[in-house]
């Protein structure tokens, strides 16, 4: 799946998924006044708004063709770090194939990554349980802040949902998906390994899928996964602090790493995936399907670090 900037031409096959009143009323909820519209309408609408910097329109597409749309909007512009989402809709015919929810994550991805938002509304009716549940899903959690609105003779509820590239709270299975550079830091600091600007830290961390484990809030266990979104796949960091370490936590990053992977791969892709081992722990790494190297068909690793001076005063 890939996203592209909103094109005239789009407009009569987004308006073309919308088969009821109902699902139109999900969809923008009172931004129109009449139903049915048309995509004349919808480029109208969008006309309107084509001198404004503050909303972005985008759709979502693959080798079949559209399977999506959306908007980015700033909700105040005085406030950056906060976008909000809205105009969600998947090709009807497309439904039930995970396609909405790889959307909304690629949304998200191009809203933290692209736009360095740190935070990411959107709102979802209660009565619609199939968005509800694709945007809680992606990531989103309930506020607990609703509106209320009138739709097909009815008062319906809106709830308003957020996505926090921030939160440090763990999902089910204990694993919370950010750390900060400081924490970062302290990590390598902690293994003896190099450090540098938490600006560069920073970076890396946003172009990173990171995966943590805490323990009273604080991070113990640390994975990061840089990945091009294509076949190369490279395992930066898999760090335990000192004091947490021969209890198993290694092993449950790295097995969650290796799920992440997994589980983001698209049907018919092969990814390589490597990593450079700590001395002494190739073992461990063996475990999960690893090769050493060099072997009968490949030569060494190799790598090189280009640095300018740096010190923790820094």
């Amino acid at each position: 799946m890939n996203i592209r900037p909103f094109k005239k031409c789009d407009a009569d096959t987004i308006i073309s998924w919308i088969k009821s009143e109902r699902i139109f009323r999900y969809w923008c909820a009172d931004r129109f006044e009449s139903y049915p519209i048309t995509g004349k309408d919808l480029i109208a609408q969008y006309e309107d708004l084509a001198f404004n910097d503050d909303i972005f329109h985008f759709v979502a597409y693959d080798d079949q063709g559209l399977i999506g749309h959306f908007n980015i909007r700033y909700p105040d512009k005085k406030d950056m770090s906060t976008v909000r989402l809205g105009y969600v809709i998947v090709d009807d015919s497309r439904r039930g194939q995970g396609l909405g929810k790889e959307m909304i994550v690629t949304a998200l991805r191009y809203a933290v990554e692209y736009m360095n938002a740190s935070k990411v509304t959107i709102g979802v009716f209660d009565n619609n349980p199939s968005a509800l549940y694709c945007y809680l899903g992606a990531g989103f959690k309930d506020t607990g802040v609703t509106e209320t609105y009138s739709c097909l003779g009815e008062d319906w509820t809106c709830k308003e949902l957020i996505y926090d590239a921030c939160d440090i709270s763990a999902d089910a299975e204990g694993f919370s998906y950010y750390i900060s550079p400081e924490d970062y830091m302290m990590f390598r600091d902690a293994v003896g390994w190099g450090l540098f600007p938490l600006e560069e830290a920073e970076k890396s961390l946003r172009d990173s899928i990171v995966i943590c484990i805490r323990e009273e809030g604080k991070p113990v266990a640390l994975g990061r996964i840089v990945w091009d979104h294509g076949y190369v796949v490279y395992i930066a960091d898999i760090i335990v602090l000192p004091k947490y370490q021969g209890q198993g936590y290694g092993r449950r990053i790295m097995e969650k790493v290796m799920s992440t992977i997994r589980n983001n791969l698209k049907p018919g892709y092969s990814v390589m995936v490597s990593l450079s081992s700590a001395k002494g722990k190739e073992s461990f790494y063996e475990k999960f399907g690893f090769i050493n190297r060099p072997n009968d068909d490949v030569g060494h690793g190799m790598f090189q670090w280009i640095k300018e001076p740096f010190t923790k005063e820094d």
